[in-house]
This record gives structure tokens, sequence and C-alpha cells, in this order.
């Protein structure tokens, strides 16, 4: 799972006896959307830093919780 050149995951399958013709495509589709809701993930968690810590001195706010 990569997105803008960084490796976010890998998702491996295996135990598939038949495979189906568009199977490649959709395992890189659900990787996409897993990707883009890790990267999510990834944002909220630095807006929520963002919004809890001081930007100039790096204390927390008062009402951090």
């Amino acid at each position: 799972m990569v997105h803008e050149g960084q490796v976010f995951g890998v998702i491996s399958v295996g135990g598939i006896s038949r495979h189906y013709k568009y199977e490649k495509t959709m395992l890189g589709l659900i990787a996409d959307l897993g990707c883009i809701a890790v990267f999510n993930n990834s944002l909220f968690s630095q807006v929520q830093e963002m919004a809890n810590l001081d930007g100039l001195t790096k204390l927390f706010n008062k009402n951090s919780s």
C-alpha cells in the first residue's frame, strides 16, 4: 500500500485455489482504499496533535484532554 511514494503497509493474500479474471484489479482497489484509510488516520493524528500543542512552545494547551 503506497501513497505519494510512502509505503503504509503490505497486503498478503494466500490460500486461493482459483484465480478470477479481475482478482488482481480488485485486490489493487482494496489496497488503495486501505491505504487511503491509513493515510487519513495519520493526518487526523497530526491535526489532533497540532490542536493540543502550542505551535511555538510545544506545550500542551489548557483544554487538552
